[in-house]
C-alpha cells in the first residue's frame, strides 16, 4: 500500500483465495528446516481466535513430524490467513466452516479440507 493511500484512509485491495492459499504455502516452505514431501496446517477456528497443528512427512519417512516451534514466529500470519479464508466463504454465501486443513505437496499441489461439525 503507497503511503498516499494510508493517508487518505484508503484500504488494501482485499486478499483472493489464491493469495491466501499461496501465503500459508510460503510459510510452510520457510517453517520447515529440511527436506519434506508433504505438510500441513490445521485450523480449528473458535470465536476470536484458533487452534492449529503443523506437521509435515520427509521423503524417506512416513511418519508425520511437527513443526509447531517452527510455525511460532509466522502464527499471526496464519491466523490472519485462515480467519480471512472463512471470511471469503462467508461473504460468498457458503456456510463458515469451523475447521480446515491447508496440505501442500512439495510440488506446490494443495488442497484444502473443511469440516463444519
Amino acid at each position: 500500500m503507497k503511503l498516499f493511500d494510508l493517508i487518505l484512509g484508503r484500504k488494501k485491495k482485499p486478499q483472493t483465495l489464491k493469495d491466501i492459499h499461496q501465503r500459508l504455502a510460503d510459510i510452510i516452505g520457510q517453517a520447515i528446516p529440511e527436506d519434506w514431501t508433504k505438510a500441513w496446517i490445521k485450523a480449528q477456528m473458535h470465536t476470536g481466535n484458533a487452534e492449529f497443528d503443523f506437521m509435515y512427512v520427509q521423503p524417506a519417512n512416513t511418519t508425520p513430524v511437527p513443526f509447531h516451534d517452527q510455525a511460532s514466529p509466522f502464527i499471526g500470519d496464519i491466523y490472519k490467513s485462515f480467519k480471512a479464508m472463512r471470511e471469503a466463504f462467508v461473504q460468498s454465501g457458503q456456510p463458515a466452516w469451523r475447521s480446515a486443513t491447508f496440505i501442500v505437496e512439495s510440488n506446490g499441489r494443495f488442497v484444502v479440507e473443511y469440516g463444519y461439525d
